[in-house]
């Protein structure tokens, strides 16, 4: 299993947005790869990863996702529990703990397979072929595991965005709504009793809710109905009563004139002239006058006030009924107008009806007070029934009784009506006084209402990847099981001693002197000098003692180096040019049969021996080799890390002088067109230049760029110039870190042009074929 790309590396170290670039810009990871980068760039970074990957241990910082073969995505927090490569890597951190100046501390041992071991070797083989088919089942569960896991995550993702979508409003709880509140809620949901989505009008009235803004509170209409059963009683009573009087018949029979006669009585009596006519100015006989006084007595007058005063009650409670109303329904809340309607409407129909009925019984006290002397019937004053009554269809002695039992159906209904209004306007001022803690409660039903409706497609996601994970929980410990039983047959079988003497020889030819060896000790090997453990050993010591023992790993039975991935960052390091050749060598023959090969180095010596190797391999095999180059450039205001292919002139040429003189001509000619940030590592690459440029045109002057400058002819504020500018900011092997100096950034493109200027001058026919050599190249 080859590892193709790093796919992203965002926030982790130098790297702090790095994504593998589309189509063919960078090639994917080939068999052989080489990667070359000054110090500061990331080098230490990646050999870090694929560390990480070698002692299964989860990245914590920042985000990580590499593409294996067969598409097979890993993700740098799953470094922990995933199925992972076999990788072996060098690199500092495994000098600092394979190399211990503490007498009795041990290397931990390599092992080969013993010679008369070959049943047990036969096991061991079974078992692999075994762990392999379940390493397959695992990639499998893990692979499918990674499609479901993606897949839910888009259903939350894609879920919360309705809901949020749905519930959002100035100052609500679900304006961060995301994938996590859905899988908390969906949660809750799944373990707790079954909830039924809501029906749409349930659902369009909670949006309504949550929708609408605060009105006003409505003042409670109130309604004071008399007793109609007693009104009516009491009005039929009184105009069927006959008073008793000296009754003249004419008067009885004619009402408008006995009214005229009365009015007229009342104006004579009293008057001095009251014998005399004020109508015919005749004479009126004693008779006549005692005849009128024996008709209108004291029982006629109290009667007549009597009539007055239930009139006056009757309009009074029609009065009552005219003013009772209910308030306009566009002062409610939209959903509680509709119901609301409806009950105005029945209780205006009814009212209209009592005030009718009402109407009536005024309409008979007045006739009677017309008719005192006459019997009156109540039904006679109702002009209005029923569409299916008539008066042929009742009885007349029913009629009362229909009629106040009418009413009273009229008056129960309308009051119903009207308390069913006042209910709703309660629910008004009710929703009004609590109207945040509605709409929370409104938008809390409709979040779960939404979770409700997919929740059993959820469920079936979940399951899916339950059963996903038990099964690749089941084969992990199957491959446990069986990984014990190999390193247990190994174990029997292991041999520590030849090891540890081939140690010593490869140490002994790596150096050249036989002062150190390795030394067989229990379970490891102790480092000895002269039969006394190695202490303080030099860099290039530790270096050797490191990189020859890392080689003797590879072929550990542990690590299966056709298949497995070697990872080498700088292994040359504090080594002479002798020790530089010879750990090449001992790469070389160790590492030639690797499945996948990674080699990170920033010394240019060492990178050309990598080259003509992997030269010679691509001439036959061109897509089994890669050249990589690190860099770093800056993304607001930080420096970021990131992998390109590399630059011809290193790959084409036998030194780095070709790719140095490159970077000085784009940072002098190219000035306006580049961030000023792209300078700081200007100075270095300067200093670098002129010194591998003076070494061949001053070769009998060494010592500081200062003394080396001192006798060219040459302008000399410039080489003043170049000599600070290069001492100040430039450090040698680095790439330097911004110096917070915004004069640096501004000086570097003339100072790159004062180099190229020297050079020139120096040399025009080598400058110039730079120059072709560097514009072939696209600089």
């Amino acid at each position: 299993m080859t590892i193709l790309r790093f796919k992203k590396i965002k926030n982790h170290r130098i790297f702090r947005d790095f994504s593998w670039p589309s189509g063919d810009m960078l090639p994917n990871f080939a068999k052989h790869n080489v990667i070359y980068g000054w110090n500061g760039v990331g080098k230490t970074t990646l050999s870090n990863i694929f560390r990480l990957i070698e002692r299964r241990q989860a990245i914590t910082e920042g985000e990580i996702s590499l593409l294996l073969e067969g598409d097979i995505t890993l993700q740098g927090e799953n470094f922990g529990s995933d199925t992972l490569p076999p990788v072996r890597v060098f690199n500092r951190d495994f000098i600092s703990r394979s190399v211990f100046e503490q007498p009795n501390e041990q290397l931990p041992p390599v092992y080969y397979l013993g010679e008369d071991s070959a049943d047990a070797q036969r096991q061991i083989e079974e078992l692999k072929t075994q762990l392999n088919a379940v390493n397959t089942q695992i990639s499998e569960n893990t692979r499918d595991l990674t499609n479901e896991n993606s897949a839910i995550e888009k259903f939350r993702t894609d879920k919360a965005r309705v809901i949020k979508t749905l519930l959002t409003a100035p100052g609500s709880a679900y304006n961060n709504y995301n994938a996590g509140s859905f899988r908390a809620r969906a949660d809750e949901l799944l373990v707790g009793a079954l909830v039924a989505p809501l029906s749409d009008d349930a659902r369009n009235e909670n949006i309504e809710k949550i929708r609408s803004s605060a009105m006003d509170l409505i003042d409670r209409p109130t309604q004071n109905y008399p007793d109609f059963k007693q009104l009516t009683t009491c009005v039929n009573e009184i105009i069927g009563r006959s008073i008793v009087s000296t009754v003249i018949q004419e008067l009885q029979e004619k009402p408008a004139v006995a009214k005229w006669v009365s009015d007229g009585l009342v104006l004579h009596k009293g008057n001095p002239n009251s014998q005399i006519c004020h109508f015919c100015k005749q004479t009126l006989p004693l008779s006549r006058i005692n005849q009128l006084d024996g008709h209108f007595n004291d029982a006629y007058s109290n009667f007549l006030q009597e009539l007055d005063l239930l009139i006056a009650q009757v309009d009074g409670y029609i009065d009552v009924v005219s003013k009772t109303t209910l308030p306009a329904e566009g002062l409610l809340y939209t959903n509680l107008r509709q119901n609301y309607i409806e009950q105005v409407n029945i209780f205006t129909s009814k009212s209209s009806q009592v005030s009718v009925y009402l109407s009536s019984l005024k309409s008979a006290l007045i006739a009677k007070r017309g008719q005192p002397f006459k019997v009156l019937k109540l039904e006679t004053y109702f002009t209005s029934l029923p569409a299916d009554l008539t008066w042929a269809t009742l009885a007349i002695s029913l009629m009362q009784v229909f009629l106040s039992v009418a009413t009273e159906a009229f008056v129960a209904t309308g009051k119903a009506a009207f308390d069913t209004a006042c209910s709703i306007i309660d629910q008004h001022n009710n929703f009004t006084s609590s109207f945040q803690s509605q709409q929370t409660e409104a938008r809390r039903a409709l979040e779960v209402n939404e979770v409700a409706i997919v929740l059993s497609e959820y469920r079936a996601m979940l399951n899916s990847i339950s059963n996903l994970q038990e099964s690749k929980d089941s084969a992990m410990l199957t491959q446990r099981e069986l990984a014990v039983s190999v390193t247990d047959l190994e174990r029997s079988i292991r041999q520590h001693q030849p090891a540890a003497e081939e140690l010593t020889r490869d140490m002994t030819a790596y150096l050249g002197r036989n002062e150190l060896e390795f030394v067989p000790h229990e379970t490891g090997y102790e480092i000895k000098r002269r039969g006394e453990p190695a202490l303080h050993l030099s860099e290039g010591e530790r270096t050797a003692v490191a990189f020859i023992y890392f080689l003797k790993t590879l072929q550990d039975t542990s690590f299966d180096l056709a298949n497995g991935i070697v990872v080498i960052d700088d292994p040359v390091s504090s080594l002479d040019s002798n020790s530089l050749y010879s750990a090449f060598g001992f790469m070389k023959e160790r590492i030639k049969d690797a499945g996948q090969i990674f080699i990170f180095t920033h010394n240019f010596t060492f990178f050309r021996q990598i080259k003509n190797w992997f030269g010679y391999i691509g001439k036959s095999r061109p897509n089994k080799v890669r050249f990589y180059m690190l860099k770093s450039h800056f993304q607001n205001g930080e420096r970021s890390a990131y992998l390109t292919m590399i630059d011809e002139l290193l790959k084409k040429y036998e030194s780095e002088y070709h790719h140095l003189f490159s970077v000085v001509i784009q940072g002098a000619t190219q000035s306006d067109a580049l961030p000023m940030e792209t300078y700081y590592p200007l100075p270095n690459v300067v200093r670098r230049l002129l010194e591998a440029f003076l070494a061949f045109k001053e070769p009998g002057k060494t010592g500081e760029l200062s003394q080396q400058l001192r006798d060219i002819n040459f302008d000399i504020s410039k080489k003043e110039r170049i000599v600070r500018f290069t001492n100040t900011y430039s450090h040698h092997g680095l790439m330097p870190e911004p110096a917070h100096d915004m004069s640096v950034l501004a000086e570097a493109p003339f100072v790159a042009q004062d180099v190229l200027l020297l050079i020139e001058q120096m040399d025009r026919s080598h400058f110039d074929s730079m120059c072709s050599l560097c514009s072939l190249n696209g600089s």
